[in-house]
């Protein structure tokens, strides 16, 4: 549900508005202390990038031609 709402959004997200996307999109209230580690989870293995300020988002892929 976080990737799913993080690569909807065209601007990078802070925790409480990718907590507040799932529940508008998915209607499940995710807590905060499972969103945190799942970010910083994602984001060591590559699938999210953190940005300056704290905000998150799914790395653009190159496509070939």
């Amino acid at each position: 549900m976080v990737l799913e709402v993080l690569r909807a959004s065209d601007v990078p997200l802070g925790v409480a508005s990718i907590m507040q996307a799932v529940e508008r999109r998915f209607g499940e209230r995710i807590p905060r202390t499972s969103v945190s580690p799942l970010l910083a989870k994602l984001r060591d293995a590559g699938g999210i990038v953190l940005h300056v300020g704290g905000k998150w988002t799914v790395p653009e892929t190159i496509s070939e031609s």
